[in-house]
C-alpha cells in the first residue's frame, strides 16, 4: 500500500522546526539540541525532517524509505533502520542512544521530544 502523502519541499515551509530541544535549520541543513549540535547526512537530515513536521504521529518506515531513500519499499528493507538507528546515536548522550525517536513496532517511528 502507497501513501499518498506528498510531502512539500523544505523551501515551502518554514526554515526553522523546532520540537522539544530539537532546532532543525533547513536553510542551512544544521539540527541542534539543547547542548550539541550534529552532523547529518542528507538521509538523515530527510528522515529528521519529516518526523518533526509530524511530531506524536506515526511515519511508517514506508514512507520514510520513499521520501528519504527516494525508491520502493521492500518488506525486507533494513537501510532506514540503520539510518534512524545512526540518528538515534548522533542526538543522543555519547555512550545512549536518543531518546527523540521512538520506534512503534509494525507501524514505524514516532518523534517524542524531550520537554
Amino acid at each position: 500500500m502507497t501513501s499518498s502523502v506528498e510531502w512539500p519541499l523544505a523551501s515551502d515551509q518554514s526554515n526553522i522546526v523546532r520540537a522539544g530541544d530539537i532546532e532543525l535549520d533547513t536553510s542551512t541543513r544544521t539540527v541542534r539540541t539543547a547542548d550539541k549540535s550534529a552532523r547529518l547526512t542528507v538521509v538523515e537530515f530527510t528522515v529528521l525532517e519529516l518526523l518533526l513536521r509530524r511530531v506524536g504521529c506515526v511515519v511508517s518506515r514506508e514512507e520514510l524509505v520513499r521520501v528519504a531513500l527516494q525508491r520502493s519499499f521492500s518488506p525486507y528493507e533494513r537501510s532506514i533502520d540503520m539510518h534512524v538507528s545512526n540518528l538515534r546515536k548522533k542526538l543522543g548522550v555519547p555512550g545512549r542512544s536518543s531518546g527523540y525517536i521512538k520506534t512503534v513496532r509494525g507501524a514505524g517511528y514516532v518523534c517524542a521530544p524531550k520537554s
